[in-house]
């Protein structure tokens, strides 16, 4: 008797933590006969993914869809029909499939089928709702998709590369000849054609002071040498995490210049560097022949500076002569003026006409010196526009220029001129220019010039 309780004891213990497991388990579980269609028993996992306690008496077509978006190429019932008849014969089936909840919506489940121990077609059945999981799945798939079609169609040079400190050596021994060879079995997770084609084709992760300097030019755009451009960016990488380096490559046909931008991620206690080569080669070219330029315009500007400086010393130095030669020639006229009204009856019309020469000499060296000071102010004096009648303006300049033209003995015809609208004092100084010209420049074999303005 004392055997047959203990056995019922332990039938009880064993029964209990059966029951314990069988109701916490994370996982759904029913006791299912595929005969009757009769749920027997389950857990309370089973009703959180079914959304209810209410399931016996429903059809297959009820719990299970003919099409999913989960398995758009199966049809589920037709799958899960023959499923059944393997499940009838005894065998232990591992699937998945889709169920709808209570709620109709589809769930995506992960199923084991267990059969028991008894003739009734009864077995059991753990499942496993996948629906985050796979979906999670499906956004990562994607999204690697993108970030592989980014990283491959990128207009720069990436890759990224599984980084392996040596965790051996303290920092109190740490020595940047260390990573002078391949001794960190750093490797390539990724590169992109553009950055293949960067470093000549080369599979090496390029992370050891060895590679780095081999791929540099000796001298480097800051003046540094390769391998003090190597050992910079390796303590960037281990000190600061990050890197930004301009780099000079040759290539054995021509040099590059490229801006190398790195940075360091940890993920699952591993280290990875993510690096960035862009080509600024035609940039930099660029900016030097700006640079240049900006330097050979800052030359004209200086020998620009030292003409208007000297143009507006000229202009002083002819606004002071001018200014200065005023006064004399205004006694010259007086005085000439004077002397004709006081000897207009006691010389003949001979010296009168000399005295009258003078007087129009002096009057157009006055005239002369006025103009002078005009083109002193040329610059800072605004033009005035008035009507001017050129027959009165020629008249009188040819009598300021009579001395002149009769000692060449030039012919000067004028039509009838028009009243026009400009600044008088410039436009008597183009004719006079003309004119003056004119005679200046004749032939010289003594052909007398003939000017005519019409």
């Amino acid at each position: 008797v004392t055997e047959k309780v203990n056995m019922e004891r332990n039938l009880e213990v064993t029964k209990g933590n059966y029951d314990r497991l069988f109701k916490n388990l994370h996982d759904g579980v029913i006791v299912f006969n595929f005969n009757t269609w009769e749920v027997l028993d389950c857990n309370d996992a089973f009703v959180n993914i079914y959304g209810s306690a209410d399931f016996n008496n429903l059809s297959l077509l009820e719990v299970l869809p003919e099409k999913s978006n989960f398995l758009p190429d199966v049809n589920v019932r037709e799958e899960f029909e023959n499923i059944i008849q393997d499940i009838r014969n005894g065998k232990k089936l591992k699937f998945t499939t889709v169920l709808l909840d209570s709620l109709k919506t589809e769930k995506l489940i992960d199923v084991s089928v267990i059969p028991t121990n008894h003739e009734d077609d009864t077995s059991y059945v753990i499942m496993k709702d996948i629906s985050k999981v796979y979906m999670n799945s499906i956004d990562r798939k994607q999204k690697t998709a993108i970030y592989e079609k980014l990283i491959s169609e990128s207009s720069e040079g990436i890759d990224i590369i599984e980084y392996s400190l040596l965790s051996d050596i303290k920092k109190s021994d740490f020595n940047l000849k260390t990573y002078t060879k391949n001794v960190n079995p750093s490797k390539v997770i990724v590169r992109n054609d553009l950055m293949t084609k960067y470093l000549n084709g080369s599979k090496s992760s390029m992370t050891t002071l060895d590679d780095i300097t081999s791929f540099l030019t000796p001298i480097q755009p800051d003046n540094s040498t390769a391998a003090q451009k190597a050992e910079s960016i390796i303590l960037d990488t281990l000190n600061k995490r990050r890197s930004s380096q301009v780099l000079r490559v040759d290539n054995g046909i021509q040099y590059y210049d490229f801006k190398l931008k790195q940075n360091v991620i940890s993920e699952n206690q591993k280290l990875y560097i993510i690096r960035h080569l862009v080509d600024i080669t035609e940039k930099l070219k660029s900016e030097k022949i700006i640079e240049n330029q900006i330097a050979d315009l800052n030359v004209s500007n200086k020998e620009l500076q030292k003409y208007i400086d000297s143009n507006l010393q000229l202009e002083n130095f002819a606004y002071i002569a001018s200014h200065d030669l005023k006064a004399p020639i205004r006694s010259v006229i007086s005085f000439m003026q004077l002397l004709r009204k006081n000897i207009i009856n006691k010389v003949d019309e001979k010296d009168l006409k000399f005295i009258d020469i003078v007087l129009a000499a002096s009057t157009n060296m006055q005239v002369l010196i006025d103009d002078l000071l005009d083109y002193s102010r040329i610059n800072t004096q605004a033009i005035v526009f008035e009507q001017v009648d050129v027959n009165k303006l020629l008249k009188f300049l040819l009598r300021d220029l009579i001395t002149t033209i009769e000692e060449s003995g030039a012919t000067i015809e004028v039509d009838n001129m028009p009243v026009i609208y400009a600044d008088e004092s410039r436009l008597r100084q183009v004719f006079q220019n003309l004119i003056t010209n004119g005679i200046k420049f004749m032939d010289k074999n003594g052909t007398k010039p003939v000017m005519k303005i019409e």
